[in-house]
């Protein structure tokens, strides 16, 4: 009897494992650390004056460096440098401003007459009141568009970062070299070119630079004015040296950084003092922000948004009135001097601490406002400010703040055109609803002849009919209907109508 060889048990078994463990196996990559948790450095750090006051203002940081969202900011440091502006350098701009105002009203004053004379606007013409506050430097101060170049070309500070070489341009890019002159052609003849079409062309192109008849001279080209000069460009600042000349001026943790946190900015205001000299005071502020691990970001970036140079600033509103409205808070306001642009309005909840953004502006001759957008049951503060200038914005400090509870306590608008017909056994009554649109139903009230008026129902009906049953013949009966609002306040009685019962 043959038998066949039997391999070992334990070679097979130790072949299959390293048959799958190759399968298995891949190649290990190492693994990849967390991200740091730096916080992402302030890009758009925007500074106004207000009175005697700088508002810094910047968007709360919510990501690291690279775009990972944060658990949250520790601290904040707000930096600040000040530079003496001499009163030689002061003028010199206001003189340039001048200059730029009287170029701007030639300007347009020439794009009137084409108008007038029916010639076409140039391309990119500046109309009346357009631009004149509209540089590069107020829309960048304004956040309209961000800075792309450097403000300091002509400043003797060095960028941080070379700007490589630009590259080539390809062959068939290259311009062609310019034509050569031979050594013997004469300097008259390489000056007069002949036309490709011979004598009679050359003939023709002279007698159109002369003016062909039938055709209309070429128009005059209008060069618009240039950005209007702007008084941050006064403050140079090396940005290497920043750090170092610059002093930390407030450091924001725990209750105060959470109190300075309005939506998704963070507002903070900083005493000014106005210049000693002749001259005036150059600002330039930074910030820094720490993450909950300690963390710091890299300092924000110097630009015109960051810069300040002190005016003095018009004087303040010297009164604010507010009265509630069934539409709205009306405000009213006296002024001892009549501001350059006018006045800008403010409103904030009760409960915060800073303003943002003002809720309206209004012209220089105007004293009075009206909120549409106030809510009903919200509490707010209200002030004022004179506006010299808008961009960059040059504002008075604020007027008187008031306080006020916005309550629904305007009776609506009664209904009209009420009637009222006898029927068998009972009165109808009709009427038109209240124009009003807080209207939530009506209360009829009727009364005999004589007698006093009572209600027919505790509750308002959101009808605009009623039926009457508690009647007797013989009767007279007056009858009007009163109009109730979401809040309970009722209007005034509709006029009353009278019917006898037959």
């Amino acid at each position: 009897m043959s038998s066949s060889p039997r391999l070992p048990v334990r070679p097979v078994l130790a072949l299959l494992l390293a048959t799958f463990g190759l399968q298995a196996c891949g190649h290990k990559k190492p693994p990849i650390p967390p991200p740091r948790m730096i916080p992402q450095a302030v890009f758009n750090l925007r500074i106004q004056q207000r009175g005697h006051e700088a508002v810094v203002r910047f968007p709360y940081p919510t990501t690291n460096y690279r775009g990972v969202a944060l658990s949250g900011i520790e601290r904040i440091e707000v930096y600040r440098l000040v530079n003496e502006i001499p009163a030689d350098a002061v003028q010199l701009y206001e003189e340039k401003v001048e200059d730029w105002k009287k170029e701007t009203e030639e300007y347009q004053e020439a794009l009137r007459e084409r108008q007038m004379a029916g010639l076409a606007t140039p391309e990119g013409a500046v109309e009346d009141g357009e631009g004149e506050a509209e540089g590069l430097d107020e829309q960048i101060a304004e956040g309209v568009v961000e800075e792309t170049i450097d403000r300091d070309a002509t400043s003797p500070v060095e960028p941080f970062e070379e700007l490589e070489e630009p590259p080539s341009p390809r062959q068939d890019e290259a311009e062609e070299p310019d034509e050569v002159l031979e050594e013997e052609t004469p300097l008259e003849e390489a000056m007069s070119v002949e036309p490709a079409g011979g004598a009679d062309e050359e003939e023709a192109g002279l007698e159109g630079v002369e003016g062909v008849e039938g055709e209309e001279p070429e128009e005059e080209t209008l060069r618009a004015p240039g950005p209007r000069p702007s008084p941050v460009d006064l403050i140079l600042v090396d940005s290497r040296r920043y750090e170092k000349d610059a002093e930390v001026i407030a450091t924001l943790e725990g209750s105060e950084l959470d109190s300075a946190v309005q939506g998704a900015d963070v507002i903070l205001r900083v005493p000014l003092e106005p210049p000693a000299g002749e001259g005036t005071v150059g600002y330039v502020f930074a910030v820094r922000t720490w993450s909950t691990e300690g963390l710091e970001s890299a300092l924000s970036p110097i630009g015109p948004p960051a810069k300040l140079l002190y005016q003095e600033p018009p004087a303040a509103p010297d009164s604010l009135a507010i009265e509630p409205q069934p539409r709205g808070i009306q405000l009213e306001w006296t002024a001892s001097e009549t501001p350059e642009e006018g006045f800008r309005i403010y409103r904030r909840d009760a409960q915060a601490r800073e303003y943002t953004e003002s809720i309206g502006t209004v012209g220089p001759e105007i004293t009075q406002y009206t909120d549409y957008g106030a809510t009903l049951g919200a509490r707010y503060i209200y002030a004022v400010t004179a506006v010299t200038r808008s961009a960059p914005l040059l504002e008075s400090a604020l007027s008187v703040e008031r306080e006020i509870l916005y309550q629904d306590r305007f009776e609506p608008d009664p209904p009209g055109s009420l009637v009222a017909f006898p029927e068998e056994g009972q009165v109808r009554v009709l009427w038109d609803a209240s124009p009003s649109d807080d209207v939530v139903g009506y209360i009829i009230y009727r009364r005999r002849e004589g007698g006093s008026a009572k209600a027919l129902d505790d509750e308002p009906i959101d009808d605009l009919e009623y039926v009457d049953t508690d009647i007797e013949p013989g009767q007279v009966l007056l009858y009007a209907a009163v109009a109730v609002d979401g809040a309970g306040n009722r209007s005034a009685a509709s006029p009353e109508v009278r019917v006898r019962i037959p």
